[in-house]
C-alpha cells in the first residue's frame, strides 16, 4: 500500500513529529509499504521539520503537486513551468511579506489572499491553493492529487492501493484519488464536510491511529508491536537502505540536506557517495539523469 502523508497539521505540529507517528511509519516501511510525502512546502524545508520521516519516504510531492522529488537522491522533476519572475516582484510591490518562492509554487500568509488574487489575475495560467494559514500560487493543472499520480507512476506503483492522511482543503485532491482517506482530528471544515473518515487523535497521534487501523487492522501487529522479520513484506518494497546514526540513509546523508545544515541558497549538501553525482563550476550538485533535474 502507498502511504501518502501531508506534512503541516498532519505529521508536523509546528514543533516536531509525534514519536508514535514515527514508529508507525517505520513499521509500515519495514513491512513493505511505500511512504510518500505530499506537501505544499518546497523540498528544502523537509529535512528540517520531518527529518526523522525522510529515511522511510520514497518520494515527496512538493509545492502542491508541482514538484516531485526522489527522496533517496534528492533529484527533482518539475511538473510545471515556474511562474514568471515578475510575479514575485508584483507581490512585493503590492506589500506582501513572508513570500516563500519554491521551484514552481509561491506561498504566503493567508492574510494576503485578496492581494494574491489580484496578482494571479495579472498572470494567466495560475490559481490559488489554500491551506489553513497560508495560500499558494500554483500553476493550473497542479494539485496534490495530480502530483501524487505522477509520483506513483514514476515508481511503477500505479496498481497499489493508497491510504492518504491529511488535515486541510488542499489535501482533498489527494483524498479523491485514494482508496482510503483519513483526516486527523484537527482537520479543517472542508475536510470534515468531505465525508472522509476522521481519526480521534490530532496531528501525529492521528497519523499513528490511521496507520494502526487501515494498515495493521488495529490488531497485535499495530505500531509498537514487534514485527516478524519478513512477514507481510510486499514485492513492491523499494529503496530499502542502511541508515546512519542520525537517521538519514547513507545516500541522503551524502546528497540530501536542507535548512540550517545546508549551504545557504542550495537545496543539497554536496557529497560523493552516489554514482552519477556531478558538481558544476559553482559547486552545485546535479544528478546525471534524464528524468529529473536538480537545482
Amino acid at each position: 500500500m502507498i502511504l501518502a502523508l501531508d506534512v503541516d497539521g498532519t505529521l508536523f505540529d509546528g514543533i516536531g513529529v509525534d514519536v508514535g507517528a514515527v514508529r508507525a511509519i517505520e513499521q509500515a516501511y519495514d513491512e513493505g509499504h511505500t511512504v510518500v510525502i505530499v506537501t505544499g512546502r518546497p523540498w528544502r524545508d523537509l529535512a528540517t521539520i520531518i527529518g526523522e520521516i525522510l529515511p522511510f519516504a520514497s518520494v515527496a510531492v512538493c509545492e502542491d503537486g508541482a514538484v516531485v522529488v526522489d527522496c533517496l537522491t534528492g533529484a527533482k522533476r518539475l511538473l510545471a513551468d515556474p511562474p514568471p519572475p515578475e510575479l514575485v516582484q508584483t507581490l512585493h510591490d503590492l506589500g506582501v511579506t513572508g513570500v516563500v518562492a519554491g521551484d514552481v509554487a509561491i506561498g504566503m500568509p493567508v492574510l494576503y489572499d485578496v492581494v494574491a488574487k489580484v496578482a494571479v489575475a495579472r498572470f494567466p495560467g495560475l490559481h490559488l491553493v489554500h491551506n489553513k494559514n497560508s495560500v499558494a500560487i500554483v500553476p493550473n493543472g497542479c494539485d496534490k492529487g495530480t502530483g501524487l499520480r505522477e509520483a506513483i507512476a514514476d515508481f511503477g506503483l500505479a496498481d497499489e492501493q493508497i491510504l492518504a492522511i491529511g488535515d486541510a482543503s488542499n489535501d482533498l485532491p489527494m483524498f479523491r484519488i485514494a482508496d482510503v482517506a483519513v483526516g486527523v482530528a484537527n482537520a479543517d471544515d472542508a475536510v470534515r464536510a468531505s465525508g472522509v473518515a476522521l481519526a480521534s487523535a490530532s496531528v501525529g497521534a492521528g497519523v499513528a491511529e490511521a496507520i494502526a487501523t487501515h494498515i495493521f487492522g488495529n490488531d497485535a501487529r499495530a505500531p509498537g508491536a514487534s514485527p516478524e522479520p519478513g512477514d507481510g513484506r510486499s514485492p513492491t518494497s523499494r529503496l530499502r537502505r542502511p541508515h546512519t546514526d542520525d537517521g538519514l540513509s547513507v545516500e541522503q546523508a551524502n546528497v540530501v540536506g536542507a535548512g540550517p545544515a545546508a549551504h545557504p541558497g542550495q537545496d543539497y549538501v554536496i557529497g560523493d557517495a552516489v554514482d552519477g553525482v556531478h558538481h558544476d563550476a559553482g559547486g552545485r550538485v546535479g544528478l546525471e539523469t534524464d528524468q529529473y533535474t536538480q537545482q
